[in-house]
């Protein structure tokens, strides 16, 4: 019997998720112990990341989920939520700001 193209396709994107998932998790320990002193000291000068390129990925991002889609629910709050940050003078600033 041969495979199905569409359920062997499906089941490497799977495995692919789930890999792409365990790394995100645990790379969330590494995070936290950067950007938790950051947030308590009030620094958010964005010398490693800025609120502008924030929004300009996740914009990337929901053109892409809608393109595809998949409800563009969350990365739309997100995106709307730091393009506020951006007109807000914000823009150089830390994600965290």
């Amino acid at each position: 019997m041969r495979p199905i193209p569409e359920v062997c396709s499906f089941s490497s994107t799977i495995a692919r998720q789930r890999a792409n998932a365990s790394t995100t998790a645990a790379s969330m320990p590494g995070f936290l112990s950067f950007y938790a002193p950051r947030i308590t000291a009030g620094h958010h000068g964005g010398d490693v990341d800025r609120l502008v390129m924030a929004a300009a990925s996740l914009d990337h991002v929901l053109h892409t989920v809608e393109a595809s889609g998949v409800d563009g629910a969350l990365p739309r709050l997100l995106a709307d939520t730091f393009r506020r940050g951006v007109e807000a003078g914000h823009g150089g600033s830390s994600a965290t700001a």
